[in-house]
C-alpha cells in the first residue's frame, strides 16, 4: 500500500489552524517534561535522604499509579517457580545446605 503523501493546504485558515495544533502539542511536552524532572527530582530526594533506589522507587510508583499490584505478585511468583525449576540444579543460591 503506497504512502499517502501530505499535501500542504494553501488556506491562511488550514495554516493557522495546523500553527495552532503545534504549538498546542509542543506546550503539552513542556509540560511532560516538567513533570516528568519532577518526578526525577522526588527519586533523587528519596535516594539522598533514605537511600531508595530511584529504579526501584520508580517501580513503586508506577504499580501505585496503574494499580497493578496483585499482578506484580503474580509476575514475581511466576518467575521465581520458573527460575527455581529450571535452574534448581545450576543456581547455588538454590542447593539446598
Amino acid at each position: 500500500m503506497a504512502k499517502k503523501e501530505f499535501v500542504l493546504p494553501t488556506s491562511p485558515v488550514d495554516l493557522k489552524v495546523i500553527q495552532d495544533a503545534i504549538i498546542e502539542a509542543s506546550n503539552s511536552m513542556v509540560r511532560s517534561d516538567a513533570e516528568k524532572d519532577l518526578r526525577k527530582d522526588i527519586a533523587g530526594e528519596l535516594k539522598e535522604k533514605l537511600e531508595v533506589p530511584p529504579a526501584f522507587f520508580n517501580k513503586l510508583v508506577k504499580v501505585y499509579h496503574k494499580a497493578t499490584y496483585d499482578q506484580e505478585v503474580s509476575d514475581a511468583d511466576a518467575f521465581q517457580h520458573a527460575y527455581e525449576a529450571i535452574l534448581k540444579d545450576k543456581d547455588p543460591s538454590l542447593l539446598e545446605e
